[in-house]
């Protein structure tokens, strides 16, 4: 389905990563699955808070491309970075920044369209899809001369549901890769595990957010649970921190979703007599998809009676911080594991 940026409406925004990878490799005649590539890329179990970033909903839309040359090359794709996310880190909005991508970038972007390469960028496209990814097609007359697509599907990774938003960039994108070649590969189910343990572990350690000015795993919902209680200390005050914490659970109950379904699968591989060494990981991914369910189901709370109302936000964030630690201490288990069973002699 295609429609036109002014027409976008209120779809959840944290699938553009991964939906736009997904449209670059149909492209080239390959199909790859939902799950596992936000897996790969370690979106499904990525939380994340940002302090510059003051709406928390839209924390969930930073640090998305911290593991994006790895998994993409896990599924065929050979993507260079031209502009490294280190150097994003606030310069949207800088005239400066402008100037430079003039000078720097725009003939970088103009080339790889020239030679038929996809190429994939975050920010800058039209109001309401500001800080998502897509995919710049072609140069135009508008914005700041390139149009192109963001990819987001309503409630279901489902491909017939995806929704292509035509539109032009309005302001540089601070973050762009060039995807320099698709060959048709279908990774193992070991090699997509192994690569979705690594990744989850770096988010849930917290060593992969510093490059993109973002906190990750247990200590994001610390981050979380800080900015809910902040916001709400004058029950006089907006409701709105408690609007942005049900919007930001509501995208990241769709991503530990996916987890679900992907670290169910993982129980296809092994023998059917033995315990699955997944289970720990599944149960806690439901424990988390349980509590933000109760996030995203608090009722809107009147000025003056929000007590009760963040009392069960901040329970349920912390049911999801504890299962989060429960899982990065299972993976932790089995990586150790695995580790010591390649050095037995």
């Amino acid at each position: 389905m295609i429609l036109s940026m002014d027409k976008i409406g209120d779809v959840p925004p944290w699938q553009s990563l991964p939906l736009a990878l997904m449209a670059v490799a149909r492209r080239f005649g390959t199909v790859i699955d939902f799950d596992d590539l936000n897996a790969a890329l370690g979106l499904s179990t990525l939380t994340c808070a940002v302090s510059t970033e003051l709406d928390c909903r839209n924390w969930c839309l930073y640090a998305r491309d911290a593991f994006l040359p790895e998994a993409a090359k896990l599924f065929g794709m050979d993507v260079r970075e031209i502009h490294p996310p280190e150097s994003a880190v606030g310069l949207a909005g800088f005239k400066e920044f402008d100037q430079h991508f003039d000078a720097s970038y725009r003939p970088l972007v103009s080339n790889a369209l020239s030679h038929g390469q996809a190429v994939i960028a975050w920010r800058g496209w039209p109001k309401g899809r500001e800080l998502c990814w897509g995919i710049i097609q072609k140069e135009c007359h508008e914005g700041i001369g390139f149009e192109g697509a963001v990819y987001q599907a309503p409630d279901s990774p489902n491909p017939e549901r995806i929704e292509e938003f035509l539109g032009a960039l309005e302001e540089p994108p601070v973050q762009i890769y060039v995807i320099e070649r698709v060959l048709p590969v279908q990774p193992t189910v070991e090699q997509t595990r192994d690569t979705a343990i690594e990744h989850a572990l770096h988010i849930l350690r917290n060593d992969c957010g510093s490059s993109f000015g973002a906190i990750t795993g247990p200590l994001a919902f610390d981050e979380w649970i800080g900015f809910v209680r902040a916001g709400t200390a004058n029950e006089a005050e907006s409701t709105a921190p408690l609007d942005s914490s049900r919007s930001l659970a509501g995208a990241l109950l769709h991503a530990h979703r996916s987890a679900v379904r992907f670290w169910t699968r993982q129980d296809s591989t092994r023998v059917p007599s033995r315990v699955s060494p997944w289970e720990a990981v599944t149960e806690s991914l439901r424990d988390i998809v349980s509590a933000l369910e109760r996030v995203v189901s608090a009722p809107v709370p009147q000025l003056g009676r929000m007590r009760s109302h963040l009392d069960t936000i901040v329970t349920g964030l912390a049911d999801a911080r504890a299962a989060s630690l429960r899982i990065k201490a299972a993976l932790s288990s089995r990586t150790e594991e695995a580790v010591g069973k390649r050095n037995v002699p």
